[in-house]
């Protein structure tokens, strides 16, 4: 049997048995986009960021939020991800809640600092809708919902271009895609 077809067969079997999806990818037409209107002018105070996981959160969706950590982690170079057991010491803190709305996650920022027009973000908290994500295993739907609540963290913004709904993780709707290389050069253009 052909590489590439043992490849697709094990690609498909991980997306069935995980719902998790092995690779992003990004066609190479997202080479020339500008990235600066993927920005909010906000960013990170610092670069070392301490995740916090409320201790109330589902299994699926701490899972779904580890996940997002490492494919941040592993997109870009910029950032330094580690856990702490300390809600007081998080750059980011994750818990669970509903909402009124067909919200899948808010992120907050909790404590900013001036920065010109824009601002430091020192601390934020994202709160996922514990109604529409699967709480009790591992989804690729709630993993693509921690990484894009963590690219507001980072400074980006939504991206209601639909030409590039499938180029990265910060369509305002739903996100398709994961992390792609879109999304990593506009963090490196912050950081």
């Amino acid at each position: 049997m052909k590489k590439s077809v043992i490849i697709g067969i094990l690609t498909t079997l991980m997306l069935l048995i995980t719902g998790v999806a092995a690779v992003n990818s990004v066609s190479a037409s997202t080479n020339s986009i500008n990235t600066k209107e993927f920005l909010t002018g906000d960013k990170l105070q610092s670069t070392k960021v301490k995740v916090y996981i409320d201790p109330n959160v589902s299994s699926g969706i701490k899972q779904d939020i580890q996940w997002g950590v490492k494919d941040w982690q592993q997109s870009t170079n910029k950032i330094a991800f580690s856990y702490t057991n300390n809600p007081n010491n998080a750059t980011i803190r994750f818990t669970t809640g509903t909402f009124d709305n067909l919200i899948n996650a808010m992120t907050y920022d909790n404590q900013t600092i001036p920065n010109g027009k824009n601002k430091l973000i020192v601390n934020a908290i994202i709160k996922i809708n514990r109604d529409l994500i699967d709480t009790d295993k591992l989804t690729n739907f709630g993993i693509r919902i921690v990484e894009h609540e963590i690219g507001h963290v980072l400074g980006l913004a939504d991206i209601k271009d639909s030409g590039l709904k499938y180029s990265t993780v910060m369509w305002w709707k739903d996100p398709n895609t994961g992390i792609t290389a879109l999304d990593d050069r506009a963090i490196n253009s912050i950081y």
